[in-house]
């Protein structure tokens, strides 16, 4: 079967399941940043506003789809979020290990531990030289860590919610800024998980003021307000970003000001938010459109796979094209030809593997079903 009719019918099958196009277009939008942001690491012009705001909206998507409903008690919820996210996490953490010693072993690599890097997966952070072998899954812990704390900051009203958020925000910021011990950031990310609780509980109560088609509904009846709002916003963002310079949750980077960094990522949530929902409205009778869109789509909805995976495949192929260009993987990560190239085929890669994993994912779940009926 075609990658194409994959999609297609997943596209199809998600839909009648209740999916909300525009959070998948989200995640989508949002896993291109972060892969472009491991290929050229140059912070510039074009990549310090879009780069501003990424990480939090991952956050905030997270919380716009919590249901503290769904589990009663926090044992279970812990339970289910450890089994969907600190388990996927380990088991990519010690598959592209695996992946980065050997290939740094058959490329005479400098490396200083083939196994120290395998051991920091318990660290779960990717700050100081730490997760070298896969540094973006330092997100995962991180997020189990926001969940954990918001299941029971949402007992709380909303006013009390908004405060509690407000001040690990502050406790967050201030950490990023003074701690300065030996791995930089806490095991498990603490601190950001700190800072990055508030967007998940805007997230959380804008879902439940609006409801997810509710935000829909109230952006497409009023398109030309939503356009203008992206041009202004984004001005402003280009503008505030680049004078408070790169920023890093998983690091130690928060840019010259907290309160800009915030500033930043909310201004910039918003207006990929309009964006993707304004283009998730287009009805068209094309279909190259609709396989593009489908794409898109789908993409999104296995971000995470995306996530986990792009930094050893980007790695190969910067490597590859710097032999063949006969150039340093430098060059190729920072050349306006190369970039788009590895961009490219990294997407590609990352999608064929994704494909894969469900399909492995897929068989599994069927295998404990038929175990559960016998």
């Amino acid at each position: 079967m075609r990658m194409n009719n994959i999609i297609s019918n997943n596209i199809v099958s998600t839909n009648s399941n209740g999916r909300v196009a525009y959070l998948d277009m989200l995640k989508c939008l949002g896993m291109f940043i972060v892969v472009s942001g491991h290929i050229h690491i140059a912070y510039g012009w074009f990549s310090l506003p879009i780069h501003s705001y990424v990480i939090p909206l991952y956050f905030m998507l997270s919380g716009m789809t919590f249901r503290r409903s769904k589990f009663p008690k926090f044992v279970d919820f812990a339970k289910h979020r450890a089994k969907t996210l600190l388990l996927p996490y380990a088991m990519f953490s010690v598959i592209t290990w695996a992946f980065w010693a050997l290939y740094s072993y058959f490329t005479h690599a400098m490396v200083e531990s083939y196994w120290m890097p395998l051991l920091q997966t318990i660290l779960a952070q990717g700050s100081g030289r730490y997760l070298v072998h896969n540094v973006p899954l330092w997100f995962v812990p991180c997020l189990f860590v926001v969940e954990m704390i918001y299941y029971w900051l949402d007992k709380l009203p909303n006013w009390g919610k908004v405060l509690a958020s407000v001040v690990l925000a502050v406790i967050g910021s201030l950490m990023i800024h003074v701690w300065k011990g030996v791995f930089i950031l806490l095991p498990w990310s603490i601190e950001s998980a700190f800072a990055s609780v508030i967007f998940y509980c805007v997230g959380n109560l804008l879902v439940k003021r609006y409801g997810l088609k509710g935000i829909e509904t109230i952006v497409l009846g009023k398109r030309a307000l939503s356009i203008v709002t992206i041009i202004i916003l984004t001005v402003v963002l280009v503008f505030t970003a680049h004078y408070n310079q790169h920023i890093s949750l998983g690091s130690d980077l928060m840019g010259k000001s907290p309160f800009l960094f915030y500033f930043n990522a909310f201004i910039g949530i918003i207006t990929i938010g309009l964006f993707s929902i304004l283009i998730c409205s287009i009805s068209s009778n094309n279909k190259v459109f609709n396989s593009i869109m489908d794409y898109h789509l789908w993409f999104g909805r296995n971000s995470f796979y995306i996530m986990a995976t792009h930094v050893p495949v980007k790695g190969v192929i910067m490597a590859a094209i710097a032999t063949i260009i006969g150039k340093s993987t430098h060059f190729v990560g920072n050349d306006w030809i190369c970039m788009p190239v590895v961009f490219v085929l990294t997407c590609a890669v990352c999608s064929v593997l994704a494909v894969w994993i469900g399909k492995f994912k897929y068989i599994d779940e069927q295998r404990h079903i038929n175990r559960r009926v016998k």
